[in-house]
């Protein structure tokens, strides 16, 4: 496919038969709202809020900084929003339930490489999308541990100079 705008490209995805292509979209746009809004906070330097000191490690044994929980807490705000049913977090110690009807569960690392923020070394977003599975009652992690060939959508978001979005919905990467 030729370049082409976010937009364009979720619009034309869109044009393709599939009970999950509406709800990938919606929480796409959802995510992509969320980085700006992360991508904004980190251009603001040490002088915005988030920059404060480590808080102790996340559920990867990690450094956390406020600027990860800040992260976390405007990707998660932002999945309320959009389809998703389970959320996985890099920096929480199990899938939090959004909405059971919903189709998608998400796996995130709302900032990845945190760490190196101070060396003005790339940091990002990766995500993962796919389908809620299991009973009501079912452990939520199962969700979680399907083959890598059952995602619906994955990317990484760069925050940088400019904000970049690498995503595949299936059929490359775009």
């Amino acid at each position: 496919m030729p370049a082409a705008t976010l937009d364009a490209f979720l619009n034309s995805y869109l044009g393709q038969p599939d009970e999950f292509r509406s709800a990938v979209v919606t929480t796409v746009r959802q995510l992509t709202q969320a980085a700006i809004k992360v991508r904004n906070t980190i251009n603001q330097g040490v002088l915005g809020a988030a920059f404060a000191e480590t808080r102790g490690a996340n559920a990867d044994g990690d450094v956390q900084k406020d600027l990860d929980v800040f992260s976390d807490d405007i990707f998660l705000d932002a999945m309320r929003r959009a389809p998703v049913a389970l959320y996985a977090s890099e920096e929480l110690e199990q899938p939090v339930l959004l909405d059971r009807q919903a189709p998608l569960a998400i796996a995130i690392d709302p900032l990845d490489g945190s760490s190196n923020i101070d060396t003005n070394v790339s940091i990002g977003t990766i995500f993962s999308l796919l389908t809620a599975t299991g009973a009501p009652d079912a452990d939520p992690a199962a969700s979680f541990l399907q083959a890598g060939v059952n995602q619906l959508g994955a990317g990484f978001f760069i925050y940088g100079p400019q904000l970049a979005l690498v995503l595949s919905l299936g059929s490359g990467s775009h």
